[in-house]
């Protein structure tokens, strides 16, 4: 068929989208860059060099499903997209970001771009959040970088380039790639498919509607001035969240006085063994009253009185909502309602279970069936 005869215009007759220099995408691989920095350089507790400890992630605002449901962190869906687990993590991310933004940029113009990683970051956090078990520590770009792919793959059905079907394919196979964590093997892998997933859903859904609303042959999408009052409203979002994962910061970080995770002793031996040293040098831990507890309930004395005291002391302690996760505080109640079930007082100690009874599998709740009763 001739050129003539083709329905497709020819190439001079398309206009085509403005060069422009990416700074925007510059800027956000730089933004993300000097915050892993920040990371490597500031870290809470301890970790390898390159590689921020999960304490450390946390205090900067990792996305933890607990921490964003019981205590109201929401912040945390929009820090966590900026912050990476490792040197690794951010070299792939800012690989990733710089191959597909710098054209996205100049198809879609540097507003549209920001509200795509704005919203792509949202899209992501909340899948995590949703489909991620509640303990996950989630952090990382990938999901906005997978709605830019996602949005890419869908507006390039408006481009007439030769190569449009070649680079379709491409951006199509990163998506499906970053699923096979979550469809296949499951989240415990280190690789965030459920952000990979929201995200990518995400970037499809905007990219269909920047794709039906496309100024004709034009170089960039129409709704400019809503695209300004979104990119607004997620920068300054982004400020919100950064300013208050800095004034938490400092609660998640104390650190001075806190036995170090690697040295919480495992089992009845190691806590008999180690936990009255690690009682002394760490007083002000409340991991260290509930150390003492356990030590009282193992010692041939079995003294349950001073054990309860101990395990009241260590859930009393401010340091344990503002420093540990959600998790560790229904441990220590279960183990208080075990005390409690053992000097006969089974009511008490079964509404204490609760939270911790909630996290079982079918399996431990046989195990545990006087503290964790089936419902009725």
């Amino acid at each position: 068929m001739s050129l003539a005869a083709s329905p497709l215009p020819a190439q001079d007759e398309i206009q085509a989208a403005p060069a422009v220099r990416p700074w925007l995408t510059a800027t956000l691989l730089v933004s993300i860059c000097a915050i892993y920095a920040i990371e490597v350089m500031r870290p809470v507790g301890g970790g390898v060099k390159f590689t921020p400890s999960i304490e450390t992630l946390v205090a900067y605002g990792a996305l933890v499903p607990d921490l964003v449901a019981e205590r109201g962190e929401w912040y945390r869906l929009l820090t966590a997209p900026l912050l990476h687990g490792s040197l690794l993590h951010i070299l792939m991310n800012g690989l990733a970001l710089w191959s597909i933004g710098p054209d996205l940029e100049r198809r879609v113009g540097r507003t549209w771009l920001f509200v795509l990683f704005f919203l792509g970051a949202i899209g992501g956090a909340l899948g995590s959040f949703l489909l991620n078990p509640s303990d996950i520590v989630s952090v990382g770009a990938s999901g906005a970088i997978m709605c830019l792919i996602a949005a890419a793959f869908v507006v390039m059905f408006h481009s007439r380039e030769a190569r449009r079907w070649d680079l379709q394919w491409e951006m199509l196979r990163a998506v499906g790639l970053s699923l096979v964590p979550l469809i296949f093997i499951g989240s415990h892998t280190g690789i965030d498919g459920a952000a990979h997933l929201g995200g990518a859903v995400t970037g499809f859904a905007l990219g269909g509607l920047l794709w039906l609303n496309w100024e004709g042959e034009g170089p960039a999408p129409r709704w400019r001035y809503p695209a300004r009052l979104l990119a607004g409203l997620g920068g300054v979002l982004f400020v919100i969240a950064i300013a208050r994962a800095g004034t938490l910061h400092h609660q998640y970080a104390l650190t001075a006085g806190m036995i170090p995770s690697s040295e919480v002793p495992v089992g009845n031996d190691a806590t008999l063994r180690l936990g009255p040293a690690l009682i002394q040098q760490y007083p002000n831990d409340p991991r260290s009253h509930w150390l003492q507890g356990q030590v009282y309930q193992l010692t041939d004395v079995h003294d349950l009185g001073n054990a309860e005291r101990e395990l009241r002391l260590a859930l009393a302690d401010p340091l344990l909502r503002t420093r540990f996760l959600p998790d560790l505080r229904r441990k220590m109640e279960f183990d208080l309602a075990e005390l409690l079930m053992e000097t006969g007082r089974s009511a008490q100690a079964v509404e204490l279970a609760k939270p911790f009874c909630s996290t079982l599998d079918d399996f431990m709740m046989h195990i545990y069936h006087e503290l964790c009763p089936p419902a009725n």
